[in-house]
């Protein structure tokens, strides 16, 4: 049973620790405040900072604007009442905003999320400006909806810059598909790797790769080319200054006949990524083939020269058969339609004690052993008869 002194000092007790939870609450809270910032005490701060931007707006959860600042006004040529219901992306005075903007808006404001849009400066002394737009939702307490606050920037300077730097990529893409061959760059990594930055579109015109997939260039070298490709790349790669490439070799494009190319390259610039190198690559085909022709011709020219012979021959290894000149005619006395037949059937022409001996010449030669056919042999006449020939070549 309790007593009348201990109840009294039961209510005490009560009060006290009641006492003591009320300070602590006032000290928690006192905790828990925000201090005021260092903007505080400036007068209008809102009004101030609104001429940080080259306007302030706000418009209500549909995207209507509801209200904007007197810069926007200025730039609408309107008051505040002729503003308020206007779509967010058609302001007063401007253009109609295009597809993918309208798409972007009206994704923003379904879902209550910030987003920012361009679109044409609606003011007649800023033609040609451009007008960036930064949407913030401003949450409220229910039941009120959601609102926005946007902040418009002039970003006129940004957009000429990202104009002139287009204009100047079509330029050069234009210029590129004039030169009579792939413009290539690439960058020399600091790690001595090498990474592919540009390939005009010729490069699937002339090598029949896409200049996205320039890298398999190298799979279409010919087999006898690769190690001295290779090379060449290392020595730029591995040179302690920046130095030149040049390269010729042959390529194997899928369904083209053997193909020439030529790499030439230079140093353009360097960055803080590496040194960026610019090259042609030039489709040399013809000009070899040119080459071939020519040096053939004054191969046999000059073989005709050293051996003072009566006549000259031409065999071709993969048709096997046999063009000459005309004085072999009346050597053999066959006619031009019979005499092919002499160099493409051996053993039937050639005397049978001098062809083992004869086709062991030609074979050598032709599996490279030496770099002269040379034989006296024995060949039948179109009369059974046989005459002492001196017959000698080269593979060109």
């Amino acid at each position: 049973m309790t007593t009348k002194t201990s109840a009294v000092a039961w209510r005490r007790a009560l009060r006290g620790r009641d006492a003591e939870i009320t300070r602590l609450r006032a000290r928690l809270a006192a905790t828990e405040a925000v201090a005021p910032g260092p903007l505080a005490g400036i007068p209008n701060v809102l009004g101030q900072m609104q001429t940080l931007f080259a306007g302030v707006l706000m418009t209500d959860a549909r995207g209507s604007l509801t209200w904007a600042n007197a810069n926007v006004l200025a730039r609408c040529g309107c008051t505040l009442a002729e503003l308020q219901g206007w779509p967010l992306g058609s302001l007063p005075g401007g253009q109609p905003i295009d597809g993918p903007t309208e798409l972007l808006i009206a994704t923003g404001l379904a879902g209550s999320l910030s987003f920012q849009f361009d679109l044409p400066d609606p003011c007649p002394s800023h033609a040609g400006g451009w007008l960036r737009i930064r949407m913030q939702p401003i949450y409220q307490p229910a039941p009120a909806t959601c609102l926005y606050v946007g902040l418009v920037e002039d970003v006129s300077a940004e957009k000429r810059a990202q104009l002139a730097l287009s204009t100047s990529e079509r330029r050069y893409r234009e210029l590129a598909e004039q030169v009579p061959g792939v413009l290539y760059r690439w960058r020399r990594n600091p790690d001595g790797t090498s990474t592919p930055l540009y390939a005009s579109p010729k490069m699937h015109e002339v090598f029949g790769i896409t200049p996205a997939d320039v890298d398999s260039l190298y799979r279409l070298l010919h087999p006898d080319d690769r190690a001295r490709y290779l090379k060449s790349v290392a020595a730029v790669r591995t040179a302690d200054r920046p130095v030149q490439w040049h390269f010729e070799g042959r390529l194997l494009v899928p369904g083209q006949p053997l193909r020439w190319w030529r790499g030439n390259a230079t140093l353009t610039h360097r960055d803080e990524q590496g040194l960026v190198y610019s090259a042609i690559i030039q489709d040399i085909t013809a000009a070899k083939q040119a080459e071939e022709t020519t040096r053939r011709s004054q191969l046999r020219q000059q073989l005709a020269l050293d051996g003072l012979s009566d006549s000259t021959w031409e065999f071709d290894c993969q048709t096997k058969t046999m063009s000459s000149s005309s004085e072999l005619h009346p050597l053999l006395a066959y006619s031009a339609a019979e005499l092919p037949a002499v160099g493409a059937t051996p053993s039937t022409f050639t005397h049978p004690d001098d062809l083992a001996a004869m086709l062991r010449r030609w074979q050598r030669c032709l599996t490279g052993q030496t770099p002269l056919f040379s034989s006296e042999h024995r060949l039948r006449c179109h009369d059974g008869s046989y005459r002492w020939v001196l017959s000698r070549g080269i593979i060109t």
